[in-house]
């Protein structure tokens, strides 16, 4: 559980931008005396030093980037003028959200990605439409005196292009929305996400969850306080969950059987004959592509798709042999690199 500055009320906070262009929240210097100091790593052994602290009774309010050490410290000192700058607010794009002690840093994040590929996928349509529906209807939910928050769960086996919609929604949406990517559980789990909670509620903020399954482990429980962030009293107004899993047979049944916790549960299938042809004629160019390789492709997904397109233009390899040596990796998977199910004891797991 996230260690508390205070456990009978709840303190202000104010952002602070770092010199490395992340953002973090500090206790209002109003509300406590406690602030962030930034000092030089000689600095600041000197100012242990001179007050006669160990270091260890910091170990839980400090970390290091960039040759700068950043600390909560009760002197009072203004941490503006130590290379920090006070913002009403964090702009909108998208972020990785990481853990630094107490701290809950934004990190600006770069999607890399291959030129998106629009399949008239059916799944993916009713996905995006689903979301223009939510971020449109926020008087409905206000009358209605509900918050505007709505979760999607998207599941499937790996590589059928649950990433590829999750890129389309942030490429669509990083202008009018902080897009969160959360890869470590613990920061919803412990609630240490609450602290950004009231600095962003007045805009749509797009919580990232990608292999949902680390929050509940093998035939684990989910914690109280993440379900309270799904669904309860620490979930966000206007706000969007999108998460995904390769493995739904994992996830427990009070976190996918309750709707108010995922909405829409959508499953991505392999790519149809129709999406396969789309796909191949847009990376091969349609000349390239027959009937025979449409039909042979049965049950590929797009990133074994990807793979074919790959080999063929930049390896110059035909069409069959990529075609047996794809079927070889999948037999070496499944008979060396199973996964391990409950129950199943295999050592490839």
């Amino acid at each position: 559980m996230k260690p508390r500055l205070s456990d009978e009320t709840k303190v202000q906070t104010e952002i602070k931008r770092l010199p490395d262009g992340s953002w973090i929240t500090v206790v209002s210097e109003r509300e406590n005396k406690s602030t962030l100091k930034v000092l030089e790593p000689g600095e600041f052994i000197k100012h242990y030093n001179d007050r006669s602290i160990k270091v260890s009774s910091f170990s839980e309010d400090m970390f290091h980037m960039e040759d700068k050490v950043y600390f909560r410290d009760d002197s009072g000192n203004n941490a503006d003028e130590l290379g920090m700058k006070k913002a009403d607010s964090v702009p909108f794009g998208i972020y990785n959200v990481e853990l630094f002690k107490r701290f809950v840093r934004l990190v600006p994040k770069t999607i890399n990605q291959d030129e998106y590929v629009h399949l008239d996928d059916q799944t993916a349509n009713e996905i995006y439409i689903d979301i223009d529906k939510f971020i449109e209807s926020g008087e409905r939910y206000k009358k209605a005196g509900l918050l505007k928050k709505r979760g999607i769960l998207l599941f499937g086996p790996p590589g059928n292009g649950k990433t590829m919609i999750i890129s389309n929604v942030i490429e669509k949406y990083k202008d009018q929305a902080r897009i969160l990517f959360v890869s470590n559980s613990n920061i919803l789990e412990d609630g240490y996400i609450e602290e950004w909670k009231d600095h962003f509620a007045k805009d749509l903020t797009i919580f990232m969850i990608e292999e949902l399954t680390q929050y509940c482990g093998m035939g684990s429980d989910v914690t109280p306080i993440f379900l309270s962030f799904l669904d309860g009293q620490s979930s966000w107004d206007n706000c969007l969950i999108i998460a995904t899993t390769n493995y739904p047979e994992r996830l427990p049944g009070n976190l996918v059987d309750r709707p108010s916790r995922f909405d829409r549960i959508i499953r991505v299938d392999a790519p149809t004959p129709p999406m396969r042809q789309k796909y191949l004629e847009k990376m091969l160019e349609k000349g390239n592509v027959t009937e025979e390789m449409i039909k042979k492709t049965e049950g590929y997904s797009i990133a074994y798709l990807k793979e074919i397109c790959v080999q063929m233009m930049v390896h110059g390899k035909g069409f069959d042999d990529i075609l047996k040596e794809s079927q070889a990796r999948k037999d070496d998977i499944k008979n060396f690199f199973c996964e391990t199910k409950p129950g199943n004891n295999s050592p490839y797991s």
